[in-house]
């Protein structure tokens, strides 16, 4: 029989889809929103398998960001380029 902590234990994050690593790091932000590159900087830093994984992991994020209705463009980028992403 399984602990309470135990069934209530999420998968490991490599068994996660991008969806759910996305809004992950996107709502661990202060802000709930980050820019492209800060959802890449926290992804390797809070998922570190996906360091050893090749440039491909960040096509899959552009492209899961920019399809996917549960995450929106907050705000343009201080420096006018590319814009902030949000959870809807």
């Amino acid at each position: 029989m399984m602990s309470s902590s135990e069934d209530t234990q999420l998968p490991p994050a490599a068994s996660l889809t991008y969806i759910a690593l996305i809004a992950k790091v996107i709502l661990s932000s202060p802000s709930k929103k980050l820019n492209l590159a800060s959802i890449y900087s926290a992804m390797e830093e809070q998922f570190p398998f996906l360091r050893n994984r090749g440039p491909g992991w960040k096509n899959s994020v552009r492209h899961n960001l920019s399809v996917n209705d549960c995450f929106m463009k907050v705000d343009r980028c201080e420096d006018g380029r590319g814009h902030y992403w949000g959870v809807h």
